[in-house]
């Protein structure tokens, strides 16, 4: 897709998983994000910093 030229290529990058992420959702205040993928997990993370807590 295309992006806006004021977003860089890359936003935040998901890594940690061992198969492809199926689904992300924020909280209601948009500071954590949880992501769930194939490999049978679910991480949180910090969207101020990009962390995995």
């Amino acid at each position: 897709p295309t992006l806006s030229e004021e977003w860089s290529a890359c936003l935040q990058t998901l890594k940690g998983y061992s198969r492809k992420v199926f689904l992300v959702a924020f909280s209601p205040d948009s500071t954590r994000l949880a992501s769930a993928s194939y490999d049978r997990t679910i991480k949180i993370w910090d969207t101020s910093i990009g962390t995995c807590l």
